[in-house]
């Protein structure tokens, strides 16, 4: 089976769905990856020669082709783009499956309403929208009933899929785009347990490389610093109570948004002095390390990825309460109420001073993670639900 799937940005250094999709495909399938030439979400300008080389390994090293095309219409903040000779490709590829990733994106669309009267190939589709990803604005409101529209019309009245990756955009998709259970499948966002995992080693190497001692309680956030993500806000809640956190060491790693950070960040620079450490983004081959070194991790804002991969390094973690945090966060961490930073330090300090909760949580979260969100089974089911489907159509 020739199975195409369609990423509007394809990082090979990253850890998003799309890697472990090629990571764990099933060998006997064809795995092809259309997805654009802008690695621009990232702040990264690899030269050509640099990305093709990064692109050959990848390839190699997971049995997989990278097609990548032209980008237009990319705006700054704008995670919309336009996929140049999209069909083109396409139909010179001829797959038996075209899997398109983010039903709401330009992309997805265009592919569900291009192949709407088409018997042949099965297009598939997925949905990460979370309620915290609303907006109000007219614009959101216009474009939300287009979506709607598609997936009545392209999804609903066919056989094709729409595969969820967690439960609270499976209830997006029945109650705001009206689509049918049986058109819904589980796909869920999961964690590569076979390669998150804790090691001694180099939590002793990378706390000795930051100079935080045996007796130090590190905090961690990894991931994007931007105004979405917020982790300024770890830093706005202890700051007044500083001096009850005095043996406990901030990180702060991830890709930076420089204006984010001379308003939000460097502001507490002083007052925090050499408790706060910040790093720029690293490869998430390396992240199982600072999730070993870590003690507990904060997410302050939204949902992330990294929520299942630090429980599978045995990592406590802080996050806002929401239904999707919740879900992820059943045995291997705490919630604070969204939007209350007294709540929020009172979690971090609990944390910091109780070191058997910490041990509790991390038990908990690694067995609970490894049991449902491990990215080995999630893509065996996936592709067996595709290949049933696919059975039906022929």
């Amino acid at each position: 089976m020739r199975i195409a799937h369609i990423e509007d940005r394809f990082h090979p250094e990253m850890g998003y769905q799309i890697n472990f999709f090629a990571k764990y495909h099933n060998p006997n399938h064809e795995f092809i990856i259309v997805c654009s030439d802008s690695l621009a979400i990232w702040k990264q300008n690899f030269s050509k020669a640099e990305l093709e080389q990064k692109d050959k390994a990848f390839e190699e090293a997971h049995n997989v082709r990278i097609i990548r095309l032209k980008a237009k219409f990319e705006r700054k903040g704008v995670y919309n783009l336009w996929l140049s000779k999209l069909f083109k490709t396409l139909n010179n590829l001829n797959p038996d499956v075209i899997y398109t990733h983010a039903f709401e994106t330009w992309t997805s669309l265009r592919v569900l309403s291009y192949y709407a009267k088409k018997s042949r190939p099965l297009v598939v589709t997925d949905t990460h929208t979370l309620y915290n990803q609303f907006s109000t604005s007219v614009g959101f409101a216009v474009y939300q009933t287009i979506v709607k529209s598609i997936a009545n019309n392209q999804i609903n009245n066919s056989k094709r899929v729409l595969f969820a990756t967690a439960n609270e955009n499976k209830e997006i998709a029945q109650k705001v785009y009206g689509l049918n259970a049986a058109n819904i499948a589980n796909s869920f966002i999961g964690t590569d347990t076979d390669s998150y995992l804790f090691s001694e080693e180099e939590r002793i190497t990378i706390r000795t490389q930051l100079k935080v001692t045996d007796t130090e309680t590190l905090l961690l956030y990894a991931g994007k610093k931007n105004k979405l993500k917020k982790p300024h806000l770890i830093l706005e809640s202890i700051a007044s109570k500083l001096h009850q956190f005095s043996d406990l060491k901030i990180l702060i790693v991830g890709s930076e948004d420089d204006d984010y950070l001379g308003q939000f960040i460097e502001p507490y620079a002083e007052k925090f002095g050499a408790q706060l450490i910040v790093l720029p983004a690293i490869n998430s081959s390396d992240l199982y390390k600072y999730y070993s070194a870590a003690d507990f991790a904060v997410f302050p804002k939204e949902n992330t990825l990294s929520a299942l991969d630090a429980q599978s390094c045995r990592l406590p973690l802080i996050m806002e309460a929401d239904k999707t945090n919740s879900e992820r966060l059943e045995k291997g961490g705490l919630l604070y109420e969204t939007g209350n930073i007294v709540d929020l330090a009172e979690k971090i300090a609990n944390l910091y001073t109780n070191k058997e909760l910490r041990n509790k949580l991390a038990d908990g979260g690694f067995v609970f993670v490894t049991a449902n969100y491990s990215y080995r089974n999630i893509i065996t089911e996936t592709e067996h639900t595709i290949e049933n489907t696919l059975k039906q159509i022929r």
